[in-house]
C-alpha cells in the first residue's frame, strides 16, 4: 500500500468446485497456517480473516463478466499453479514500471539499488530473490550480482533504474532456492485466474497477440 499508493493490502478470488466455496490466493503465511498458491474453504478462510482483522470488500463481477467467465478453465489453471511460491521475484516489478515516477516521495529511486548492495553482502540468497534474479531476467543474464547488472545496464546504455523498469515478459519462470516456475503476487495471480477464465480475451501487447491461456 505504501509503495503503490494503493488503499488494498491484498486480492483474492472465490472459486466453486464440486459444490464447495473456496477463496483461492497468493500468500506467505502472515496470517494463515500456510504459504504459497492456495485454496481454502470460505467457511475457513472467513475464520482467518477474522483473526487476522482484515476488513473484507466482496466485489462481484458484473453480469457481462459473469456470463463470459469460463469456470472450468479458470479452474484448470489454477491447478497447474497451486503450490507455486508468493511472488516475491517480481514483487517490486509489478509497480515500477518507470525508472523514477513509480516511487513514494520520501523514497528515492536511487535508494533502492544502494540499499540491496549492503543487503547482498550479508544475504545474498534474499538480495537475489526480491531485487537481482528480475534484473537479470530483463536484461537477459543469468547470475549476475548488483555490481554486474549495473556495469551491464552501463554498456547498453541504460542505468540501472532504468533496467529495473523494463517490463515483466509472459510466461517468465523463476529458479532458485525458494522458487521454481511462474512469479506471482496477490493480484497478478487474480489477473490471471481471470485471463485464464476468459475475462480479457486476447491482448495485443507489443505487437503480439495472446490469448487467455498465455498468462503469466
Amino acid at each position: 500500500m505504501y509503495g503503490t499508493g494503493s488503499h488494498s493490502g491484498h486480492s483474492v478470488v472465490a472459486l466453486r468446485e464440486n459444490g464447495h466455496l473456496y477463496i483461492v490466493e497468493s500468500q506467505d503465511a502472515w496470517y494463515w497456517p500456510t504459504g504459497r498458491i492456495q485454496k481454502t474453504l470460505f467457511k475457513d478462510w472467513l475464520v482467518y480473516a477474522e483473526a487476522a482483522d482484515f476488513h473484507v470488500v466482496h466485489m462481484p463481477l458484473s453480469k457481462e463478466s459473469r456470463a463470459k467467465f469460463d469456470e472450468k478453465a479458470a479452474s484448470q489453471w489454477y491447478r497447474t499453479v497451486e503450490g507455486l511460491p508468493y511472488g516475491y521475484h517480481n514483487f517490486l516489478y509489478g509497480w515500477v514500471d518507470t525508472p523514477d515516477n513509480n516511487w513514494p516521495v520520501v523514497l528515492g529511486h536511487g535508494l533502492i539499488p544502494v540499499v540491496f548492495s549492503m543487503l547482498e553482502k550479508i544475504d545474498k540468497n534474499t538480495t537475489d530473490i526480491f531485487y537481482s534474479d528480475a534484473i537479470n531476467k530483463h536484461l537477459g543474464t543469468v547470475g549476475l550480482n548488483i555490481t554486474e547488472l549495473a556495469e551491464e545496464s552501463s554498456k547498453r546504455g541504460l542505468t540501472l533504474s532504468e533496467s529495473m523498469a523494463i517490463v515483466e515478459q509472459v510466461g517468465w519462470k523463476y529458479t532458485g532456492e525458494y522458487h521454481d516456475g511462474l512469479s506471482m503476487v496477490c493480484s497478478s495471480f487474480v489477473t490471471n485466474f481471470w485471463k485464464a477464465g476468459g475475462l480479457f480475451g486476447n491482448l495485443t501487447i507489443y505487437g503480439q497477440e495472446w490469448g487467455p491461456k498465455d498468462v503469466y
